[in-house]
């Protein structure tokens, strides 16, 4: 399931019944992307936390009073960079530079964008681990844009001998990937 959608219907079952339970999967669900994220603003970790804490209290606080209109996790990303900002301008010593401010509109504020950023890591990571002529044959068709037969040919190999490197490449990132995605949103 998508996390976009997981977050939603974890906000909403929390909007539902107001408990404790399912606030505490919420929270699960989001806190270690936010605090990443905060951490790409404010640039220190227990700076980053309080911000995604704060965010939380207010949101347990104001529960019922809260009506999210768009995607929740845009709003949650939304919400840490403006709170990041107001974080910085509140420091004591010279005001936030302009160029500061203009770089932190460009870091993402959707959950999309970051989970887009995090898996395109991810895929290198696990393209990286494949074993060479397997990493050779997989980055000649999908990067290169090569035909099986145009691969084998440049290669020196079988066609069935590349379709076995692809389905071995497929398989074993389609496992790194999730094996990856899960550690990554458990940190």
């Amino acid at each position: 399931m998508d996390s976009t959608v997981t977050i939603d219907i974890l906000w909403a079952c929390f909007k539902s019944d107001g408990g404790l339970v399912s606030f505490r999967k919420f929270f699960d669900s989001i806190y270690a992307p936010l605090c990443r994220y905060a951490y790409l603003i404010v640039k220190d970790r227990m700076d980053a936390e309080e911000i995604v804490l704060d965010l939380f209290i207010y949101l347990w606080k104001n529960r019922e009073k809260i009506n999210i209109e768009s995607s929740v996790g845009s709003y949650l990303f939304r919400s840490v960079r403006n709170r990041a900002i107001n974080f910085l301008r509140s420091r004591p010593g010279p005001g936030v530079p302009i160029d500061d401010i203009e770089s932190w509109l460009s870091v993402p504020d959707s959950l999309s964008d970051v989970d887009a950023e995090d898996i395109s890591y991810l895929v290198r990571e696990a393209i990286c681990s494949l074993p060479p002529k397997c990493k050779e044959v997989f980055s000649r068709s999908r990067s290169g844009g090569l035909s099986n037969e145009q691969i084998a040919s440049e290669m020196g190999i079988s066609v069935k001998t590349v379709e076995a490197h692809m389905t071995r490449a497929l398989k074993t990132l389609r496992i790194k990937l999730k094996k990856m995605y899960f550690f990554f949103f458990m940190l």
